[in-house]
């Protein structure tokens, strides 16, 4: 079911996003499934994904990427995101990294910590891309501000949290990631906010 979702908004995100062409590497932060990494690496013939996530997200994940025509570009890394250190040769290697539908789950500050390691992942004008419902985005219809809305209410009965955009902007300019954009989907219920590592050396 998690991997099914995704096909909706993600060929949106995929087809709306531009990466540079020279763009190899891609960072999937707790991509499970493998969904979006595999429709980046669809479009993107010369881009390779590593998917970062838990022992039982990471076995899912193979059996489902096998099948997806891609699965020879995509690795995976057993990680516990929170409480391992990341692998040193992560540092500055990737040219793309995916935050995708994690923030809701989590904490303000473990969202930051969380996102000052994937920025430490990026290479000098790497790109992130963030996707999350956020409650005070201008949306395009009724009823994508009820999807939102309701996300919200189910996200506060079970403990996470949806933030709005300038609480992601904060997290973001905090970990060295500027140009901070906020993208307006079609695909009700989410949002996409890129941003930028800092300057190329």
């Amino acid at each position: 079911g998690l991997a099914s979702l995704p096909m909706v908004v993600g060929k949106e995100i995929v087809y709306r996003t531009h990466l540079p062409p020279t763009a190899t590497r891609l960072l999937d932060v707790g991509g499970s499934h493998g969904t979006y990494s595999s429709l980046f690496c669809r479009k993107y013939t010369e881009l390779h994904a590593t998917i970062l996530d838990l022992p039982a997200g990471v076995e899912a994940g193979k059996r489902i990427t096998a099948q997806s025509g891609v699965g020879d570009r995509i690795d995976f890394l057993c990680l516990d995101l929170l409480k391992e250190e990341w692998p040193e040769d992560l540092q500055g290697a990737f040219d793309v990294a995916l935050y995708f539908h994690m923030a809701h789950l989590l904490p303000a500050e473990i969202n930051e910590q969380l996102l000052a390691r994937v920025a430490h992942c990026l290479k000098p004008g790497g790109l992130l891309l963030f996707i999350d419902q956020v409650i005070d985005q201008e949306n395009v219809s009724h009823l994508a501000t009820a999807m939102v809305q309701l996300m919200a209410l189910t996200m506060n009965a079970i403990g996470g949290t949806c933030y709005p955009f300038a609480t992601v902007k904060n997290w973001l300019e905090h970990v060295d990631l500027h140009q901070v954009r906020h993208h307006r989907l079609w695909t009700p219920g989410a949002a996409l906010i890129t941003a930028r590592k800092s300057g190329l050396d």
